[in-house]
């Protein structure tokens, strides 16, 4: 279930990076609780909590774990990139809000 939308801003149309907004599947979990910041929060917050939660996840930084561990820490490390991608540009945040119906 993929979803496409265009978005009216400043009375201009703007078509966010679709391949990273619209094409999550809605199963996948909030981009806020990914980084775990409040839906409130700055470019600046959203950056800190981004580079915490990759330096907590980054498959590099898991010394002497399996490939396993790994593989799993790259999966989620891949999310949080894809949840930053989408936060830090005001654009296709005021999309990922309007669509999840965050206020």
């Amino acid at each position: 279930m993929f979803t496409r939308k265009a978005l009216r801003l400043n009375n201009s149309f703007a078509q966010p990076r679709r391949f990273i907004l619209f094409n999550m599947r809605k199963e996948e979990q909030n981009l806020y609780t990914m980084l775990k910041v409040k839906t409130s929060a700055s470019h600046k917050e959203i950056k800190l909590a981004y580079y915490k939660q990759a330096k907590i996840s980054h498959p590099d930084f898991l010394v002497g774990a399996t490939d396993d561990e790994k593989a799993a820490a790259a999966e989620d490390f891949k999310k949080i990139n894809k949840a930053y991608e989408v936060l830090c540009n005001a654009i296709s945040r005021q999309a990922y809000d309007i669509e999840n119906h965050i206020n």
